[in-house]
């Protein structure tokens, strides 16, 4: 698999991407991964949310992604974007972003199943830190 295709922008994020973004993370996380792996899967990781336009990938990940850290990768890119560039943006996109965020949180919520496995709670906390940014900047 070419892991640097995760960071050409040239071509859109698709499923194909987001299953390179997936097995970053889980190269990253796996207990069995060698140090010199892990920081491979860090350094590509880190040098995606820096991307100027990662941000405009969350949505699809956050809709398309069962994995709990990948979730979380994409609401940390989008609280590293409402700290750094949220009053660039107009009203109209950030009531967009509003509106997604708070239908994920209800999704996650009325979702017995997952709101049930304590497991994901952190995952529900991290989205309400970033749904509070929006409010205080």
């Amino acid at each position: 698999m070419d892991f640097a295709q995760l960071l050409n922008t040239e071509t859109p994020f698709d499923q194909n991407k987001l299953a390179i973004l997936e097995q970053v993370i889980n190269i990253f996380y796996a207990p069995t991964t060698t140090q010199q792996d892990r920081q491979a899967a860090n350094k590509l990781l880190d040098q995606f949310q820096k991307l100027p336009t990662s941000f405009q990938y969350c949505e699809f990940i956050l809709n398309n992604t069962q994995s709990n850290n990948t979730r979380v990768l994409a609401l940390n890119i989008y609280e590293t974007f409402i700290k750094e560039k949220w009053n660039l943006l107009d009203n109209d996109s950030k009531l967009n972003l509003r509106n997604f965020l708070v239908g994920l949180l209800i999704k996650f919520v009325m979702d017995k199943n997952f709101y049930g496995n304590n497991t994901n709670h952190f995952l529900i906390n991290k989205l309400n830190i970033v749904m509070k940014k929006m409010l205080y900047i």
